[in-house]
C-alpha cells in the first residue's frame, strides 16, 4: 500500500488544524467558566457581605 506525500501532509494539517480547534475550544469554556464563579459573588456582594467560609 503506499501513500501519497501529499495526501499524508493533508491528513497531517487536518489534524492539527481539529487539535487547535479543540484546545481553543476548551480553553474558552474554562474562561467563561472563570469568569461566571467571580461574577456571581460580585454580583451578589451586598447579600454575601460578612459569610466568609468558616
Amino acid at each position: 500500500m503506499t501513500v501519497s506525500a501529499t495526501a499524508a501532509e493533508s491528513s497531517s494539517s487536518h489534524l492539527a488544524a481539529t487539535f487547535a480547534t479543540v484546545i481553543f475550544n476548551a480553553l474558552i469554556c474554562g474562561e467563561t467558566t472563570a469568569a461566571m464563579t467571580l461574577a456571581a459573588p460580585m454580583k451578589e456582594r451586598d447579600a454575601m457581605r460578612g459569610k466568609g467560609s468558616s
